[in-house]
């Protein structure tokens, strides 16, 4: 069982609990998970990131972000803190439907979310799959030519 905070070996953990500071994504909407003999809305409670501890910073590793990756890396930040975040790595639930070329969130939310991104103490952004195709360039667009923000491989 994990708990919060779990290390699984020296300096890679695994971290569960999410505070919700920030609104969770839009298209969390259409998520719903049977329980009993009803649909209800899925609340995550299995979700979960890994972080991994090097000498010259943190690479988190989150999933599909459906607590949001704002309070993701709030949780990363709180649980580990005082040390630089090298790398990001993950879905940011953005996208709608139909999937991948339409957005759940609005343009402004995602450039919001971009800007916020950038006030952490991190040095690279990778996104991908639930992110969505139309957030990329929003996201791209909000580090102000530093390079950092939203790397997708290209």
């Amino acid at each position: 069982m994990l708990d919060e905070r779990t290390e699984l070996v020296q300096g890679a953990y695994l971290l569960t609990d999410f505070k919700t500071t920030y609104p969770t994504p839009a298209g969390q909407k259409y998520l719903y998970i049977k329980k009993g003999n009803q649909m209800v809305r899925d609340d995550f409670p299995h979700e979960l990131m890994m972080i991994v501890r090097e000498d010259d910073g943190l690479v988190i590793f989150t999933g599909c972000s459906h607590h949001g990756v704002l309070n993701t890396v709030d949780a990363a930040v709180e649980k580990i803190a005082d040390t630089p975040i090298k790398a990001l790595f993950g879905g940011f639930h953005f996208v709608g439907l139909p999937f991948f070329n339409h957005m759940a969130e609005t343009k402004t939310s995602v450039e919001n979310i971009g800007r916020r991104l950038m006030e952490y103490p991190i040095e690279k952004v990778f996104t991908g799959h639930c992110t969505g195709r139309a957030a990329y360039p929003l996201l791209k667009k909000c580090d102000g030519g530093q390079g950092g923000l939203l790397s997708n491989g290209k």
